[in-house]
């Protein structure tokens, strides 16, 4: 059997050897004429993801590092491509997430179709982050601008999901598997941490994986000692064989052992789903704890009590603040507006028992209270503008949302489909009776949880 060596004295692979190298006649990677196009692997530090992979026919696999996580197992034999210190040779001044994404694009065209069995990307995070900087940077590529990118970021992210669809529907051609990990996140309902976990990643990867796992560790005791051995919770399986004709699953929702040949053993013998282990069945996984609870709930008492010492607040200023001038009660500066510190009126980013400051009266909307004429009407000057009212305020002043970042709200809105209630709720949150009463960066933060939202629920625009 010809094997691709890893050179003798050097850490990497270089391009010109991987192009190079020999095409073989694929023997199949799995039992039974299975085939399993995308693996995903997901887990937490040290789960095991990478050396499963990295496993599978570590002679014909090549293991695309974005982490340098696969280092320490070269000696299996894998062609190892390390992204990052690519990226370091070919910008010596700096690289970004863009620059290891088109270099990766480079690399997978000049791969041959057959020339590895397995490809792994270890970790696929960077080259999202890649994507989406590029997508962002060529609208006009795609067909729109960066206008219509800023107010309507489901156009943004559809784009982004169909444009990594297309990538990894090449990259999965030209192997028998590519393989896939990410690693997990917080999972958050209504903007409260639920406890659990979740895979990171857009929604294109869960969609092509034919088989999707999710990596724990558990420790096992043997009489050599502690071991640890990944098992698995199966978030997707397409596999099923036919042995009458009839389809029957291969993986149970849980594999106590989760390797390459535990896969290869379920395909050549399916579990008897009305007969599953304890072990292979699914496991209900914890949620927030009590302690958890209350301090969640306590958070939202001291938001509502704020909201409403902030409300009472605000309806006495007017009387506290009045002149007694008829004159200087229609002067709207009167007041000057105040500059929001960043994160002010948001309760994500101060400790709930803090309580705020009444926010000082700012511009009102509306047309500006007209003088008395002291004489004749005169024809105003020639450029002169015209006084439009609300046309000519943007917002309630320095450090408070623009009207830019109104309309973009109001845009995300709809695309997440947020009705009136939850985004009253969401503006009382922030100590806000209306858009325009939030600072810059309470709207920049609200614009990226709709991003966030959007980006994790493949919401596209219309």
């Amino acid at each position: 059997m010809v094997t691709f060596p890893v050179p003798t004295g050097r850490n990497e692979t270089t391009r010109e050897e991987i192009a190079m190298s020999p095409k073989f006649d694929p023997v199949p990677l799995w039992p039974n004429d299975v085939e399993i196009r995308v693996l995903g692997l997901a887990g937490e530090f040290a789960t095991g993801k990478t050396l499963f992979a990295t496993m599978m026919r570590p002679k014909r696999t090549i293991v695309y590092d974005t982490e340098t996580s696969a280092n320490a197992y070269k000696a299996q034999g894998f062609t190892h491509v390390d992204l990052c210190a690519e990226g370091v040779k070919e910008y010596p001044t700096g690289f970004t997430a863009k620059n290891i994404w088109l270099m990766f694009l480079r690399m997978i065209e000049e791969l041959k179709p057959g020339q590895f069995d397995v490809i792994v990307i270890d970790t696929v995070e960077m080259l999202e982050k890649g994507l989406q900087e590029y997508v962002e940077q060529n609208p006009t590529q795609y067909g729109h601008t960066s206008q219509t990118f800023r107010k309507m970021s489901g156009i943004f992210w559809g784009i982004v999901k169909d444009e990594w669809k297309r990538v990894l529907s090449i990259v999965s051609a030209k192997c028998q598997t590519l393989v896939f990990t990410v690693h997990l996140r917080d999972e958050f309902v209504n903007n409260v941490r639920t406890g659990k976990k979740v895979p990171k990643g857009k929604v294109t990867l869960p969609e092509l994986a034919t088989v999707y796992l999710e990596l724990e560790r558990h420790e096992m005791v043997s009489a050599a000692g502690v071991s640890s051995v990944p098992s698995a919770r199966v978030l997707k399986s397409r596999l099923a064989v036919f042995p009458e004709g009839l389809p029957v699953e291969v993986l149970p929702p849980r594999m106590p052992v989760a390797t390459y040949a535990a896969i290869c053993h379920y395909i050549e013998n399916p579990p008897n789903f009305a007969k599953l282990k304890k072990a292979e069945r699914e496991v209900e996984r914890p949620g927030l704890s009590a302690d958890e609870r209350l301090a969640i709930e306590a958070g939202i008492a001291s938001d509502q009590a704020s909201t409403a010492d902030a409300a009472a607040a605000r309806a006495a200023l007017p009387q506290a603040t009045a002149s007694p001038s008829p004159t200087a009660a229609a002067k709207p500066d009167a007041i000057p507006p105040t500059v929001a510190p960043a994160g002010a009126g948001d309760p994500d980013t101060e400790p709930a028992a803090k309580k705020r400051k009444p926010r000082p009266i700012r511009k009102t909307k509306g047309p500006k209270p007209k003088p008395e004429p002291a004489g004749p009407a005169t024809a105003a000057p020639a450029g002169a503008a015209a006084d439009n009212g609300d046309d000519a305020l943007e917002s309630y002043g320095p450090g408070f949302c623009s009207k830019e970042q109104a309309d973009q709200l109001d845009d995300l809105r709809v695309v997440c489909g947020m009705g009136e209630r939850a985004w009253r709720s969401a503006l009382s949150k922030r100590k806000a009776n209306t858009v325009e009463e939030l600072t810059t960066e309470q709207a920049d933060e609200l614009i990226a949880k709709f991003d966030e939202k959007i980006e994790r629920q493949g919401i596209q625009g219309e």
